[in-house]
């Protein structure tokens, strides 16, 4: 059986690194889009990702025929119990905006939202 030597595993490890690295979309803005009416009942959970700190995985409990206004403010209301001060909540229709909050618009924390699962039929979840 061949070997794999060191020198190969380095050079996968750093481009496993860089991969990642790039799939880092850190901002200190997300505008979460809620689209559609529940067809069941479900959840919808994000990962919240400061660049400095840890994962919080935020979940959002829907129930049949709930409205995307609706969901959109449980996001809302959801996203303000996790995060607190560092950060604003705010919804528009069907949209939530997440920003970072500082006295100086370069301090703002930055930070990543990913939608990580949803088991709601009929709800499309959209972040910008």
């Amino acid at each position: 059986m061949k070997s794999t030597s060191p020198i190969r595993i380095a050079a996968a490890v750093l481009i496993l690194a860089v991969a990642v690295t790039a799939t880092w979309a850190a901002s200190d803005k997300a505008v979460i889009e809620i689209k559609n009416k529940a067809k069941s009942a479900g959840a919808i959970t994000f990962t919240f990702t400061p660049a400095e700190g840890e994962s919080k995985e935020i979940e959002v409990g829907v129930i049949n025929k709930m409205k995307a206004g609706e969901i959109a403010r449980d996001v809302m209301k959801q996203f303000t119990l996790a995060l607190g001060d560092g950060y604003q909540v705010r919804i528009s229709s069907q949209k939530v905006t997440i920003q970072g909050v500082a006295k100086k618009k370069a301090d703002a924390p930055t930070f990543d939202v990913v939608l990580s699962g949803n088991s709601v039929s009929g709800v499309s979840v959209v972040i910008k």
